[in-house]
């Protein structure tokens, strides 16, 4: 489990960063607080799970990577639909012909 979790971290960190880059400023902000939280989580050295002691707090890691893989399949659904979306403007642009399509 925690030879995922630096790279789930870096990838969303990346993630992040890309969305503020390219000025997709509601993806931008819709990944900051996760992104704060997973940064926050790192730099106090509470990331890694104790096998050890896993069991003392298992009900609120348990609580928290549901919360985190509901966003995540809710980010990705987000992701898709704004993908295709954007491919059905790109298709069915006002400047292009639309005789081919038979909606002329």
């Amino acid at each position: 489990m925690n030879a995922v979790i630096v790279p789930e971290f870096l990838l969303h960190g990346a993630f992040c960063i890309l969305f503020l880059v390219t000025g997709h400023w509601f993806m931008f902000l819709l990944t900051l607080l996760p992104a704060y939280y997973n940064a926050k989580k790192y730099l106090t050295h509470q990331h890694l799970i104790d096998v050890t002691e896993v069991f003392r707090v298992l009900n609120a890691e348990k609580t928290a990577r549901i919360f985190k893989l509901g966003f995540y399949i809710i980010f990705f659904a987000l992701v898709i639909t704004r993908l295709a979306f954007s491919v059905i403007n790109a298709v069915f642009d006002e400047d292009d012909d639309l005789r081919g399509f038979g909606l002329s």
